[in-house]
């Protein structure tokens, strides 16, 4: 078990607004906690990212475009459904390629640019490894990175899978970032 808990800070310190304070780790095993009478709360869900106030603690911010990436694909309440494809709406006020990456393989999505929102849905076999073969399911992911470009590296691989270019203009608005299911 191990719990942090974050404070506010009166006045900002040095630009900090809160400090978090830790407790020591202290491991039990699933057998213990059931004991105890705990039960899981969390549920699975299709939304993995609304990108509403308070998105950002769950990601960490990326210099490039103001963009960001996350770990939560790695919690199984964000596991992949079988058989699902992978949505965002991006509002970009010029063309550019936004590149998706998951773990150690990538897809990159033209933009139009605009005043309106695009809905961009991606299967597997849009994203790809370095080696050049593509992903064939959406097993194991736990790192989501959404990027104006990037260089994919593969353990064990030599090759480099390039993608994107460098944006242009203000940063794009994002939403919606989802599992879907068709039924």
């Amino acid at each position: 078990m191990y719990v942090n808990v974050t404070y506010p800070l009166e006045k900002p310190v040095n630009g900090a607004r809160e400090f978090t304070i830790s407790s020591l780790v202290d491991l039990v095993t699933p057998e213990e906690l059931a004991a105890a009478g705990a039960k899981a709360t969390l549920t699975p869900t299709l939304m993995i990212e609304t990108f509403e106030d308070g998105w950002y603690k769950e990601w960490y911010k990326l210099n490039h475009i103001g963009l960001a990436s996350t770990h939560k694909l790695g919690a199984a309440q964000y596991k992949a459904p079988a058989g699902a494809s992978l949505s965002i709406e991006v509002l970009s006020s010029e063309p550019n390629k936004l590149v998706l990456q998951l773990n150690d393989s990538a897809a990159e999505i033209d933009l139009v640019g605009g005043e309106e929102w695009q809905t961009v849905v991606l299967h597997q076999s849009d994203f790809h490894f370095p080696d050049g073969t593509v992903r064939s399911d959406w097993k194991e992911l736990r790192y989501l990175q959404l990027i104006d470009q990037t260089a994919v590296r593969s353990k064990g691989v030599d090759s480099v899978l390039q993608l994107g270019q460098k944006w242009v203009g203000a940063t794009p608005q994002v939403r919606n970032l989802r599992w879907n299911v068709e039924r």
